[in-house]
């Protein structure tokens, strides 16, 4: 499995979870949407913390920077 999320991508998605995650938890979001929003939080988390997103890899972006190949 090829790392393609960057470090500010990996932030930014942490950051998006926890805010969703305290959404869910706070009762802001109305009804059952709290099972969507805590569902959501924690893919972003999982792929925050791997730093692999298959939707990315299925799209062709990659938000890391590149190795050169003479970078060994």
């Amino acid at each position: 499995m090829k790392t393609n999320v960057g470090k500010k991508d990996a932030y930014i998605r942490l950051v998006i979870a926890v805010v969703l995650l305290l959404a869910g938890i706070l009762n802001i979001v109305p009804g059952n949407w709290w099972i969507v929003t805590t569902a959501i939080a924690a893919i972003l988390f999982l792929t925050s913390v791997i730093k692999y997103c298959p939707l990315y890899s299925a799209l062709g972006i990659q938000t890391c920077p590149q190795k050169k190949s003479s970078d060994k």
